[in-house]
């Protein structure tokens, strides 16, 4: 996984800060920190937006996209 806005990788990453994660996620008071603002260049000329999350949170939107795809996944393969 590539490095967040915030420069964190999960090298370093220790088994406390996930444990303290899933205890803001669990007691909801887990705010997703704000997102880094880029623009690339498109084909056309015009720029895109791209928002660059922190690791944290790329780390939850992987986890989130892990378990939907464990529930989801037979309901598309046919």
């Amino acid at each position: 996984m590539t490095k967040g806005v915030d420069g964190k990788t999960i090298d370093g990453f220790c088994i406390s800060h996930i444990e303290r994660l899933i205890g803001t996620l669990k007691d909801e008071t887990y705010q997703p920190n704000p997102s880094q603002r880029v623009y690339i260049p498109k084909k056309n000329g015009k720029m895109r937006p791209l928002g660059i999350p922190s690791f944290i949170d790329k780390l939850l939107q992987e986890v989130i996209r892990m378990i939907l795809e464990a529930i989801y996944e037979g309901s598309f393969e046919n």
